[in-house]
């Protein structure tokens, strides 16, 4: 709300019609309004000054600019057990400035990496100002032992070791497949074992050892609890169930 008024003696004889085109208008006296500036965009406020007396009027009338709050939210993605990744997921804008807090810790950029210090959950705030200063702030409830899954950025394909997704909450559904450069298929599995992934790939095709080099992992996944898994979070903020990891020796 703010407050508005008509800076004049009071005079039991005058009074003061006032009226916006798009806002709302609260009298709280014979001169003094407040206006809730809920509508964005471009409105006027005009305050008639009538003598019930003798009837005579003047009148004046203000431009007003009203700027929209900013659009905001955020996700939050799993990177590994104990670190996650909080992304701004609206419309990024010059001016704009971030205000992130977790577990009391605060961030100031779009994108932050913050590693949870071993609590189970604890409400997220992001505040966002724009350059003309207006704020918006949105708060989330973040279970940070729910529902992720973390896959290898690099695998050497030694004697019993595997290329494995980790999950933190038991799976219904899952589906893991890997390409090499050609976007050739190369290995699959959906093979579960008490709601984790059962099976792990070995780094072979047709049991030969492939070249090192970059290959892709394209998962998809369903939780016990339904929750369908979205994916990681690539370096231009986009989230999608795939990926590339490098073979190395």
């Amino acid at each position: 709300k703010q407050l508005y008024y008509v800076d004049e003696n009071i005079n039991k004889e005058i009074s003061y019609l006032w009226e916006t085109q798009q806002n709302t208008i609260d009298q709280i006296g014979n001169k003094f309004i407040n206006i809730d500036w809920t509508n964005s965009g471009k409105d006027t406020l005009s305050v008639v000054k009538v003598n019930t007396k003798t009837g005579c009027k003047s009148s004046a009338t203000m431009a007003i600019v009203v700027y929209p709050q900013p659009k905001i939210d955020f996700e939050v993605y799993p990177l590994s057990e104990t670190e996650y990744q909080f992304v701004f997921c609206e419309t990024q804008r010059k001016g704009y400035s971030y205000l992130w807090n977790i577990e009391n810790m605060q961030y100031t950029e779009p994108t932050v990496t913050h590693e949870v210090t071993g609590m189970d959950n604890s409400f997220v705030t992001l505040s966002v100002t724009d350059r003309n200063g207006c704020v918006a702030t949105i708060q989330k409830d973040i279970d940070f032992n729910r529902n992720f899954i973390a896959v290898p950025q690099k695998f050497t394909p030694i004697s019993g070791k595997y290329f494995m997704p980790m999950t933190n909450g038991d799976l219904q559904s899952y589906k893991i497949e890997i390409y090499n450069a050609r976007n050739e298929k190369i290995w699959e599995s959906t093979d579960l074992q008490n709601g984790k992934p059962a099976v792990g790939w070995d780094g072979k095709f047709r049991g030969a050892d492939l070249p090192r080099g970059k290959y892709m992992w394209k998962i998809s996944a369903t939780f016990n609890d339904g929750t369908q898994w979205k994916g990681i979070t690539h370096p231009n903020g986009s989230c999608t169930p795939n990926g590339i990891f490098i073979l190395e020796d």
